[in-house]
């Protein structure tokens, strides 16, 4: 799925207070970006799988599509599960069941606005705090 700026916007003020102090959090960039180098990613690599894990704290999509969309960022199989394994223990598993509630939120959201790929080079910060006056 590739979600508009405006609906990136939208989704973050829609999830639940707890699920946004995780996507702003050091912590969650700092855990995302340690299991990247200790799995040998480029930072590349790094930096995908950082707007991925954004994507599904936003509820835009799913844990269980994680080592997937890893595969897409030329992640070996194998190593993109591991990957996600850890991602989903150090990050997802604490706001498991606030997850479905981004995700509900979320189907509202993208059946209300068009979509357009944002670029691949944008950070999560960059992503989620966009100036929105444009």
């Amino acid at each position: 799925m590739n979600p508009s700026q405006q609906q990136l916007r939208r989704a973050f003020r829609n999830v639940p207070e707890e699920l946004q102090e995780v996507i702003t959090s050091i912590k969650t960039i700092d855990d995302t970006r340690g299991i990247g180098k200790n799995n040998a990613l480029s930072q590349v690599q790094i930096d995908k799988t950082e707007i991925a894990v954004l994507y599904v704290l936003l509820g835009i999509e799913r844990v269980e599509s994680l080592s997937q969309k890893l595969r897409t960022f030329e992640i070996e199989g194998l190593k993109a599960q591991k990957i996600a394994g850890e991602i989903d223990k150090a990050i997802f598993w604490p706001v498991r069941d606030l997850l479905a509630i981004a995700q509900n939120n979320y189907q509202k959201i993208a059946s209300e606005t068009p979509t357009t790929r944002p670029p691949a080079e944008k950070t999560i910060g960059s992503v989620l705090f966009a100036r929105s006056n444009k």
